[in-house]
């Protein structure tokens, strides 16, 4: 007997599933993209980036779906708190020094000592 309970549109038998394939994908692309592999960066940094806002919605539908038992969790165990501290703690000190990083160059192996120098063009002859 399934004991899920009937929320419409929203059910974990389809949620979970969402969520944890959503994780797979963007892991995979995220390792992708960390690697530098070169010829699929065009193709997987879009991918990567549609799937990651897909995980989000997952995630959120995940917590509203699972909202008392969460409840309930955060109530029984302190460590849960610490470690949703840490994770947050961790997110906003990536954040800052992504935002401090700024750099938009490209780099990897392909470019080890920057971008390659931008070319010139010659003057028109009159």
């Amino acid at each position: 007997m399934n004991n899920e309970t009937n929320t419409g549109w929203l059910r974990k038998s389809w949620i979970s599933p969402l969520l944890t394939g959503c994780f797979v994908a963007t892991a995979g692309t995220g390792v992708v993209m960390l690697l530098h592999v070169r010829g699929l960066m065009p193709v997987v940094k879009p991918l990567h980036e549609g799937i990651s806002l897909l995980f989000l919605v997952a995630g959120l539908l995940h917590v509203l779906v699972n909202w008392r038992p969460l409840l309930r969790y955060f109530r029984e165990r302190r460590e849960a708190w610490a470690a949703l501290g840490i994770a947050c703690a961790v997110a906003v000190a990536l954040a800052v020094m992504g935002a401090l990083h700024g750099d938009t160059r490209p780099h990897g192996p392909e470019f080890p000592g920057g971008p390659p120098p931008q070319q010139q063009a010659a003057p028109a002859a009159e």
